[in-house]
């Protein structure tokens, strides 16, 4: 189903949901961000204001908003009921492409342009570098067990990192084109944007090979979110529009 965001998205970029299943949509375009509450059908324009390109988005449980800004290099943080959002110590980026938030408050970050994953724990003044060596970041997810997720689209790949963990894994997503996006659900399911060949694939836990997701002639899509309930999100860049594909009972 296509979400009512209509006219307001001129080009529909990072897709988030938070806990409460609120949808959050950044306008590449006009440099907005829109929340729609769970159950209505009226986006509402949030205060983040002067934005160069806003990529991605995460909202933790807490109902932070994080935003990333690639033109900027910055990572910018709402918090309930502010009017003005903080910037997060993220310094000597170089265009920012995923972010991320853990159920601790931990931030994550693909530094793309130097070819690094950043975690800043709750609370701390800087970053520390992932052990995601020799890859091109570009979506970044986490799951409930603290296991960190990447896109590698250069080398056309999906890794996880376990907590504490020196190396990643390689999951197995097969002939890739252009992955650029990923997100995991409360079940360990992982699924990815394949924006070279326009599919959504899904990785369900312990499974040795991905199923295409049904979603029909995309055009573009390059971030997925996934719900409480299993519902999957994302932007279809250039029909301009969000979609929803609702959890089979």
């Amino acid at each position: 189903m296509v979400l009512p965001f209509g006219e307001l998205i001129n080009h529909p970029a990072g897709v988030a949901v938070d806990a409460a299943n609120n949808v959050y949509v950044l306008d590449l375009h006009y440099g907005q961000v829109w929340e729609m509450d769970s159950g209505t059908t009226n986006p509402t324009h949030l205060p983040f204001t002067g934005l160069g390109r806003a990529v991605d988005a995460a909202a933790d449980a807490a109902g932070n908003l994080y935003v990333s800004d690639d033109a900027l290099n910055r990572v910018l943080k709402l918090m309930p009921g502010a009017t003005i959002p903080i910037v997060l110590p993220f310094t000597d980026l170089n265009v920012i492409a995923g972010v991320a938030v853990d159920s601790t408050g931990n931030v994550y970050v693909s530094d793309s342009g130097n070819k690094r994953v950043l975690k800043l724990a709750a609370g701390a003044g800087s970053p520390t570098v992932l052990p995601f060596n020799g890859i091109d970041p570009d979506g970044v997810a986490v799951d409930t067990s603290g296991n960190v997720y990447a896109v590698d689209s250069g080398g056309k790949r999906v890794l996880e990192l376990a907590p504490g963990a020196t190396t990643p894994s390689v999951l197995p997503f097969t002939n890739l084109k252009l992955p650029t996006d990923l997100a995991v659900d409360t079940s360990g399911n992982v699924y990815v944007i394949d924006r070279g060949t326009n599919r959504v694939l899904k990785l369900d836990a312990d499974a040795s090979a991905p199923t295409v997701l049904p979603f029909n002639d995309l055009k573009d899509p390059s971030s997925v979110a996934v719900d409480s309930k299993g519902n999957v999100y994302l932007n279809d860049g250039l029909h301009f529009r969000i979609l929803k594909l609702a959890v089979q009972s």
